[in-house]
Order: structure tokens, then C-alpha cells, then sequence
């Protein structure tokens, strides 16, 4: 890695990450089963009738709150009782009471039962697990390290690709079981992303993995045992990865879903993820502050960024890829916070930034190439724009017939031309 506060490494498909073969069993073993069929061609799960060409999937996110018991039917649990069966599960996680170390494969295994999916895959299976790989290769090799990592861990927490070599250009965290593999919670993520679009399911999904990641935090200060808090942090480690490739896999659906909508209105509920505590002595807003702004490029502002990171949708959220791509177009461009200066402001107040405070605004309209520039300007109608929703678009011949007074609006779309009329980006 050329730079240690960005990660410049992609997942790959390797024994020690994730197969094509893992994904193909998965795909196999998790399909829908039908209690009956209500005509010819038809298939019913859950008393929902599907045709017989729709490619779906489904996610049981209830392993906490109820049960099944031996007639078939279900018992539910109260709140209080789901928590504390959540707390005991993670205990097992880490295996509090467990004499030896803890195999990444054997946390995955457990962890898997959490969650149940249910594919129909009714296009070529191949194809769409090469898909869900192409998504998991576009993903950071590892997350953002914790801030608690130990300074030494036992080779067994190791990679097999690292544990056997004496190598020392990557840190610990980058050599973890924990944080190279690709859990199978993950992975059946991103086969859901391949075939369905956002769902609300993959979303508690997610929101259930953050409250399992705090509560083995929670838990961690009183350990006392040596190997058993090696065993939590590597827990806390596996969860962290596991959580962070969800969320990526989830906010590129929502990408996706708004860029063929044209607008996330209405949706922004659906963005924002519960909170976590990734480490006992820091909350998520705090790995986030210390964490978020490690590579970011001279050129970007400090305020800009520091708006967007503290948005709640963006807590959280892995910045290293997108400082990455950033500084690839913009790296070799001066700061531009301050006339004269080189460095960019701190980010601690528009009042601090002269893009935002203090700055001689200069006349962004545009001309014609013959125009003498003393023209009459354009201004916008705010109703215009305010009766419709989604994407807007100038609309030419309703500016005309309003006399050339205002710039009137309509639908945007692959007929459009999209004007910006925001002079600070």
C-alpha cells in the first residue's frame, strides 16, 4: 500500500476472502420452498403468490425475536427477552468460555444462522454469481481499522496468505482473518443486490449486525482473560468488516435505485442506519471523526467535507476510496479555500472558509460568445420549480412563452439538458 491512511487495495477472489464456489452454494442450498401451488405455473411462499418468472429474494431478520416450536408455529419474545438472547449469542461468538482460539470459519458459521435468505434464482446461477463478484472486487480489501487493534495478535487470528512470511510493509489489521475473509452474511448480500432492489429487510438486516457489534463492546471491559478478549476483538473485528461491506452493498443499491428515479425524495428515511460502537472506547461518531478525513486530497475543502461526513446517512462510512478517486482527478490542483494560500480550511466552521465567508463572488451567468455581457439576466421561478418533484430540467419554450422573464421547469430526463445553479461546488 503506497499510502497507509488510504486503502488502495481491492477484494479479490482468493481461498482466504471469497469464491465462486462459496457463492454457488449458497445460491444452492437457500432457495424458497413452496407449501403449495395455487394453479398451474404459479408458486406460494408464505401465503404470497409469485409467477413463475420473477427472480426475488427474501430476508428473515426475526432470529432474535421469535422461535420455532415443535408444531411448526412460532413463539415471540418480548423485547427485553430478545435482547437477552441476543447478549448470549454474542457471548457464544466469542466463545466466553472457550478454552482455545476462535476460527474465523467456525464465527462465521454461527453468526450465518442470524439471518435467513431464501433465493429464486431464475436467471443462469452463473451469471449471477459472477455479478455478485464483481460487486464484492469493486469493495476496500479491509475496513477502517479499529482503534483498539493489539500490537500483536497469535498467528492463528492471521491470514494464510500472511501468517507463514515474515512480511512487514501491512499493519496487523490488514493481515486479520477477521477482516480479509468475507463473511457469508456478506456474501448473500450481495447476491440479494444482484437480484432485488433496495429492501427494507436488507436495511435491519444491517441495523441488527450494528446492535450485535455494540453489545460484544459492551461486553469487552469485563473480560479478563487473556485469549478471551483476544477472541472478542476478533469478534468485534469480523462484525465491523461484516457490517461495513452491508452497508456499502446496500447505499450502492439505493446509488442505483436514485440514479434510475432521478431523486431520493421520499427515500431518506430508508438511508439512515442505526448507530453503533465499534470499540468500547469510541462510538461510532468518534472513529468517524478521527477516522473520515485520513487521505483527504489538499484540493477538497474542509467545510465541504466535513458537511458531508457529519450527515447522518454518511456516519460511518468508509471515505478511503472516494479520497482515492478524488485526488486521481483532482491531486494536482492548489487548495482553493483561500486566495493565495495552498492549504485548505480545517473544516471547523464556514466562517473559517473564505468560500463560504468573505469571498468576492464574481458573475457566473452565462453568454453567448457575442453577447457584450450588459444583457438583461435570467432568474428562476421558484413555483416553477417547486411544483414538480425528483430531477428538474430548464425547459426552453415555457421560458420563451413566459415572456423571457424567468427560466421555467420541467421532469428531467434523457431529453434534458441539467443546468446547475449552485455557484460554490
Amino acid at each position: 500500500m503506497a499510502n497507509s491512511d488510504v486503502c488502495t487495495d481491492l477484494l479479490s477472489r482468493r481461498s482466504d476472502t471469497f469464491t465462486t464456489d462459496r457463492l454457488a452454494i449458497i445460491l444452492k442450498n437457500e432457495k424458497f420452498s413452496y407449501g403449495h401451488r395455487a394453479n398451474a405455473g404459479a408458486r406460494a411462499y408464505s401465503g404470497v403468490i409469485y409467477g413463475p418468472s420473477e427472480m426475488r429474494c427474501e430476508i428473515d431478520t426475526g432470529y432474535f425475536e421469535f422461535e420455532q416450536v415443535d408444531d411448526g408455529g412460532l413463539r415471540s419474545f418480548s423485547n427485553h427477552t430478545a435482547r437477552l438472547r441476543a447478549t448470549s449469542f454474542c457471548r457464544k461468538l466469542y466463545g466466553h468460555d472457550a478454552p482455545v482460539s476462535i476460527a474465523v470459519s467456525d464465527l462465521d458459521a454461527t453468526f450465518s444462522k442470524v439471518f435467513r435468505f431464501k433465493f429464486e434464482p431464475l436467471e443462469n446461477s452463473q451469471t449471477i454469481i459472477e455479478q455478485a463478484c464483481d460487486l464484492l472486487e469493486r469493495m476496500p480489501a479491509w475496513p477502517p481499522e479499529l482503534d483498539d487493534t493489539p500490537t500483536a495478535i497469535p498467528l492463528e487470528y492471521r491470514a494464510p496468505s500472511v501468517a507463514g512470511n515474515a512480511r512487514r510493509d501491512a499493519r496487523l489489521w490488514e493481515q486479520l482473518q477477521a477482516t480479509t475473509y468475507v463473511s457469508s452474511t456478506v456474501l448473500r448480500a450481495a447476491l440479494s443486490a444482484v437480484m432485488d432492489s433496495v429492501q427494507p429487510s436488507l436495511l435491519d438486516m444491517i441495523n441488527i449486525i450494528a446492535t450485535l457489534l455494540e453489545m460484544v463492546s459492551q461486553l469487552a471491559p469485563i473480560i479478563t482473560d487473556v485469549r478471551t478478549s483476544w477472541r472478542s476483538f476478533i469478534t468485534r473485528a469480523f462484525l465491523w468488516t461484516t457490517w461495513q461491506r452491508c452497508q456499502l452493498i446496500y447505499f450502492h443499491l439505493a446509488a442505483n435505485d436514485a440514479m434510475i428515479e432521478g431523486s431520493l425524495d421520499g427515500k431518506k428515511g430508508q438511508l439512515a442506519l442505526r448507530g453503533t460502537m465499534p470499540s468500547p472506547r469510541a462510538t461510532i461518531h468518534e472513529i468517524s471523526k478521527k477516522c473520515a478525513g485520513l487521505g483527504k486530497p489538499a484540493y477538497m475543502c474542509g467545510w465541504n467535507f466535513e458537511l458531508l461526513r457529519t450527515n447522518p446517512v454518511c456516519i460511518g462510512a468508509d471515505f478511503r476510496m472516494f479520497h482515492q478517486r478524488y485526488h486521481a482527478v483532482f491531486g494536482s490542483f492548489p487548495a482553493r479555500c483561500f486566495a493565495g494560500r495552498s492549504h485548505a480550511c480545517k473544516g471547523d466552521s464556514p466562517q473559517n472558509c473564505q468560500r463560504f465567508h468573505g469571498m468576492a463572488i464574481e458573475n457566473q451567468s452565462a453568454h453567448d460568445q457575442i453577447c457584450s455581457r450588459d444583457c438583461r439576466q435570467l432568474i428562476w421561478d421558484e413555483l416553477s420549480y417547486q411544483t414538480l418533484s425528483g430531477a428538474r430540467a430548464v425547459c426552453p419554450k415555457q421560458s420563451e412563452g413566459s415572456a423571457g422573464e424567468s427560466l421555467q421547469y420541467c421532469n428531467a430526463s434523457d431529453q434534458t439538458l441539467a443546468i446547475s445553479h449552485v455557484w460554490s461546488q
